[in-house]
Parts: structure tokens; sequence; C-alpha cells
């Protein structure tokens, strides 16, 4: 999957844009790592991988529609 910059993390009340060429290399190292850590965690709990899996079908069918990022909680 390619990478759409910029990016768009919503908070509570807050929004903050920012393109990854604006982070240092080592903070998107980082980022990249715990990325990689916060996934395999999701995996090895049960029901992860279908976790992960209803949440890229829910991105792809958002991004085929042309729909903003909405948020969403785990169950």
């Amino acid at each position: 999957m390619k990478a759409k910059f910029p990016a768009t993390v919503w908070l509570p009340q807050v929004r903050i844009d920012f393109s990854a060429k604006e982070l240092p290399d080592h903070a998107v190292k980082l980022l990249s790592m715990a990325c990689a850590d916060l996934v395999e965690n999701i995996l090895q709990q049960p029901g992860g991988r279908e976790l992960l899996d209803a949440e890229t079908a829910r991105r792809k069918a958002r991004e085929e529609a042309g729909g903003e990022r909405k948020r969403t909680t785990p169950a």
C-alpha cells in the first residue's frame, strides 16, 4: 500500500495535518517500529487477524467510495 501524504491525525476535538517529510528520520524509524509492534501484538490476540482484516476491508471500502476517515473504537 502506498502512503498518502500529508497525513491527518484525528484526536478528540483536534486535527493535526502533517507530512512525513517534515519528520526527522529517527522519528519516522520510531513510528515504524511502534506500528510493527502494535500489529504484532494485535495478531497475537485471539481474533486479532479478523480485527485487522475487518479494518482493512472497511478502509478500502471507504477509499473506494471517496469517503473521509472516521475514527473507530475497538469492540
